[in-house]
């Protein structure tokens, strides 16, 4: 039955793409939520000066202006249609102008909705769609003013995503694409950027399909990266055949080739049991190009260090991870005692944790309830050393990896500020809450006296108030 549906599926997809190929445009609306957007786009505005001669706007179905800066130096000159990366503006190309003119090329740059001199909010679903309208705007000025109608594409960085949707949608009206700067695929980059796609219910297919859209162009393809650490480029790369005459680069120096047809994607080893393979990219070390912080990448989807263990993450309701905020303590504290078989603890968990350490502690959250928290902070004493206070993890939703989770959150968190250890502690009688310290990496400290071979540190929070001590080193403290 899921092989027919997942047959099904992909003839909808074929066809589609086939008799509609501007459906391809439209990009899942899957990231268009509030806490993917903010760590997705970082939008600018525009603050020099008005171009009245180059400025112009392009109208989305939606209403929304979307502006487009021209620099037409030359009517025999074919135009090249770039996409600008995140948080950048289309003035930021305008010393470029001049170099592709000494080339033989024009220039206009597509800026994203909410950015320079655009209306609206960014968007990701947006992204193809509004690439359409640009590109539909410029060839429209060309003709106008008798213009070359020749366009090559560029995308740089996140402007890939536009690209290559319109790559994909159009193959036949591109003169050529560039990638700078690209990412492949969409998972690692949200985790590069503090998300976590499995916390979200995120899948790859969820994403841009940057990788996929890419194999399936057949025209000139130049795929530019600038050091051989960005897993999107080397991805991109493999995925050239044969090079052809060298590109011309703006400066006047080598760049890399334009490549043939890609070959089909390459596919995994077969398996007992699974004939063929789906396929799946491999990626080398290295971050998106949204990003200078290294990522080693498992697969396609998340990063192995980070990979969450089987069936952690799913269910009907998305799950999210953010920091804490203090709207979340009157419904996590009326439930607090509960969570733990009645024990009193909520004079452990006063309000002014949620308020003022809210950096480096965080809330797991489904359906809109908070199921897990971890409260830590920096030492004011001693800089290099952090504090976990409370972890809690609602009864129900435990045996999922979410304290691990929250714990791995709250180590970068930590190291982000210079922390090389971390401290922690609980009840000797808790010793659910004791072999998972010393499950993740927690040593315990010598106490004055054992309990059951374990070192407890005697009225260590006031007459009768046992407690054992836990610590863990996470790394060279930085500065």
């Amino acid at each position: 039955m899921r092989r027919t549906a997942r047959l099904l599926a992909v003839i909808a997809l074929a066809l589609g793409q086939a008799f509609f190929p501007e459906a391809s445009l439209a990009l899942s609306t899957a990231l268009d939520r509030p806490d993917v957007g903010r760590r997705l786009f970082h939008p600018r505005p525009e603050t020099g000066p008005a171009r009245p001669d180059r400025d112009c706007f392009a109208t989305a179905p939606d209403g929304t202006r979307l502006h487009v800066r021209l620099h037409l130096a030359n009517a025999a000159f074919p135009t090249l249609l770039l996409f600008h990366g995140n948080g950048e503006i289309a003035s930021d190309y305008d010393d470029l102008a001049p170099l592709l003119a000494g080339i033989g090329l024009n220039l206009a740059v597509g800026e994203f909705r909410g950015y320079g001199l655009s209306d609206g909010e960014p968007q990701a679903s947006k992204l193809g769609p509004d690439a359409a309208v640009a590109f539909d705007f410029v060839r429209g000025k060309l003709a106008a003013s008798g213009f070359s109608p020749g366009l090559v594409v560029m995308g740089r960085s996140l402007g890939s995503v536009c690209a290559l949707s319109l790559a994909d949608a159009r193959p036949g009206d591109l003169g050529g694409l560039v990638l700078e700067s690209a990412f492949a695929t969409t998972l690692p980059l949200l985790h590069v950027l503090g998300l976590e796609p499995g916390l979200l219910d995120l899948r790859e297919t969820d994403g841009f399909g940057n990788l996929a859209k890419a194999a399936r162009f057949t025209g000139p393809t130049l795929v530019i990266r600038p050091h051989r650490g960005r897993r999107g480029a080397a991805a991109f790369r493999r995925l050239a055949g044969r090079p052809q005459t060298p590109a011309a680069h703006p400066r006047g120096r080598a760049q890399r080739p334009f490549f043939r047809r890609p070959p089909p994607l390459p596919r995994r080893p077969g398996r007992p049991g699974r004939p063929g393979a789906r396929p799946w990219p491999r990626h080398p070390r290295g971050g998106p190009a949204l990003t200078a912080q290294p990522v080693t990448a498992r697969r396609a989807g998340m990063p192995r260090r980070h990979a969450p263990s089987p069936g952690a993450f799913h269910g009907a309701n998305a799950m999210l991870l953010r920091h804490a905020e203090e709207s979340d303590y009157p419904g996590i504290i009326a439930q607090l005692d509960a969570w733990w078989a009645e024990r009193h603890m909520t004079d452990m968990l006063p309000r002014l944790f949620f308020k003022h350490f809210r950096d480096t502690s965080f809330v797991i959250e489904e359906g809109g309830a908070a199921i897990a928290f971890l409260i830590g902070f920096a030492s004011q004493t001693d800089p290099a050393q952090a504090y976990a206070h409370f972890l809690g993890v609602h009864p129900a939703h435990r045996r999922r990896g979410l304290a691990r989770r929250l714990y791995e959150r709250f180590f970068e968190a930590a190291r982000s500020r210079g922390c090389a250890v971390v401290h922690a502690l609980t009840s000797p009688v808790n010793r659910r809450s004791i072999d998972f310290h010393r499950h993740i990496g927690f040593t315990l400290e010598p106490g004055d006296r054992l309990e059951d071979d374990i070192p407890v540190h005697s009225d260590y929070d006031g007459p009768g108030e046992d407690r054992v001590l836990f610590v863990k080193r996470i790394g060279q403290a930085s500065g």
